[in-house]
């Protein structure tokens, strides 16, 4: 009897563990198992997404961007199967080597400018980040993957976004004549929208171009629904909206429908593209990556995730008909913890704050810093809306754009607000220099999984606070109630 109760709660826990997490993350499971299992799914969301393309019913926006995001996942997955070299055409690998050269360049003359500018404090706070830049630059030409588009999307968090900016001080660096507007206030307010209309166009017309499109695939697809009626052109409305439904049903819910069925596994065309995509990304979880692998995995994600929200907006179009039978449409399924993340937008915006009104009264710095910081929150805020990227990914983020500056606030920001006069010497300079260096090469990793951990140790402590004094009221008020039932009681008897 104990070894029946015994199975039958292997078994439930068995289910509970096939529920929420697909078997390719059982890290009990050898590697090699996990990896067949995880290569077999890739070819098979693979087989999906090309049926999904040949469907009719696609408007124009969405065709297109299925089929964007489609070969991104493509290329990616090809990359990994038989190499960069046989996946990637000769003309972007030239491309790419080409880059990388722009990048390094532009990661030593900014400071060059500010030299002769004389902007002490900019040089003292990005020397050290200018070192790792180079250094991760290195790295990420000695990854194997590095196509174009990881390289520049790297580089906007880098070095691509203050490149206009940086570019018009060199300028007056140079030219004796555009000098000499250098400090006047209509300069410094050109620079200033100059600089942050192309920090924001550069780092975030991919983002809206996204959102537009998804706008305009809700619309046509209206308009489609209205044109073409069910059986015109061969297109079955009500089967169209069964399927896309389907194919939007998250891990969670497709596994337990199957238990609940008891049937035979089901076939490799009967498993939602929203399933696959889960195993996948649950199978990347489990892995210690390097940046640069991070990285584009994060690309990757954001390529099936656009194919999820493609989907989601077929489907908001369809007309609302209750199905008994149909499958939990209200689950969104796998989405990473977004409440660290959020912590991250805070920290960032606290940070930045401090360190724009520290240098106001250096123009070169401040427009750099505040165009900049805008940037960050932004790309820091969608980055925690994004149901895929992960808690290490807005580190990694906080990491390259934020850490150098909470060191900064220290060394550069804090100094320089109590003596503005404190790098005009030398000495100062040089010891203040090699302090953000040393700092900025061995202290800006730990930063943000610090500031998480506090961050989270103080909410629990508070909460554990909120609850224990909610529990002594009660108490008290428990001991108030006996007390005056006592009361009540002494007195009728009297």
């Amino acid at each position: 009897m104990n070894t029946l109760k015994g199975e039958k709660a292997h078994k439930r826990e068995h289910q509970q563990l096939l529920q929420d997490l697909p078997e390719e993350a059982w890290k009990y499971v050898p590697l090699r198992v996990r990896s067949i299992l995880a290569a077999a799914n890739a070819a098979h969301l693979e087989r999906k997404l090309e049926i999904l393309l040949d469907d009719n019913y696609h408007p124009r926006s969405g065709l297109g961007s299925l089929t964007r995001s489609a070969a991104g996942v493509r290329k990616t997955f090809s990359m990994w199967r038989q190499g960069f070299a046989a996946t990637v055409g000769w003309y972007e690998r030239i491309g790419v080597n080409v880059f990388f050269v722009i990048l390094a360049f532009s990661a030593v003359y900014p400071d060059v400018a500010a030299g002769f500018l004389g902007e002490r404090s900019y040089n003292q706070r990005s020397i050290g980040s200018r070192i790792v830049t180079l250094i991760q630059l290195y790295f990420l030409w000695t990854f194997p993957y590095h196509t174009f588009w990881l390289l520049f999307n790297w580089s906007l968090e880098r070095l691509l976004g203050a490149f206009v900016g940086n570019s018009v001080y060199a300028l007056v660096a140079l030219v004796p004549a555009i000098r000499v507007s250098y400090r006047k206030t209509w300069f410094r307010t050109m620079m200033l929208v100059l600089s942050m209309s192309w920090q924001i166009g550069v780092q975030f017309s991919p983002t809206v171009r996204d959102y537009l499109v998804r706008l305009l695939v809700r619309r046509q697809m209206r308009a489609l629904r209205k044109q073409t009626k069910s059986g015109d052109d061969r297109i079955d409305w009500t089967g169209v909206d069964k399927a896309v439904q389907l194919e939007l049903v998250s891990h969670k819910a497709f596994v337990e429908h199957q238990q609940t069925l008891g049937t035979a596994p089901p076939s490799w065309h009967e498993v939602p593209i929203k399933v696959r995509t889960e195993r996948y990304i649950h199978f990347t979880s489990t892995f210690e990556l390097g940046r640069s692998a991070d990285q584009l995995i994060g690309l990757l994600k954001n390529d099936l995730e656009s194919i999820i929200n493609t989907l989601e907006d077929y489907r908001s179009t369809a007309p609302r008909v209750s199905n008994p039978e149909a499958l939990n449409q209200s689950d969104r399924g796998h989405v990473e913890p977004q409440t660290p993340k959020f912590f991250l937008v805070f920290f960032d915006m606290a940070i930045f704050t401090y360190v724009c009104y520290s240098f106001w009264t250096q123009p070169f710095t401040f427009n750099t810093v505040l165009a900049y910081s805008t940037v960050v929150v932004i790309r820091q805020t969608i980055l925690a809306l994004k149901r895929y990227q992960t808690i290490k990914g807005a580190r990694r983020l906080f990491t390259n754009m934020v850490s150098i500056n909470i060191i900064g606030m220290l060394l550069v920001s804090t100094p320089v607000t109590i003596d503005r006069q404190v790098l005009a010497k030398n000495e100062n300079m040089v010891a203040l220099t090699l302090a953000m260096v040393f700092a900025t090469l061995f202290l800006s990793e730990p930063i943000a999984p610090a500031l998480l951990t506090l961050t989270e140790k103080g909410v629990a402590a508070f909460t554990q606070l909120k609850a224990r004094i909610s529990r002594r009221k009660e108490q008290k008020g428990s001991r108030a109630d006996q007390a005056e039932k006592r009361g009540e009681g002494e007195r009728n008897r009297v």
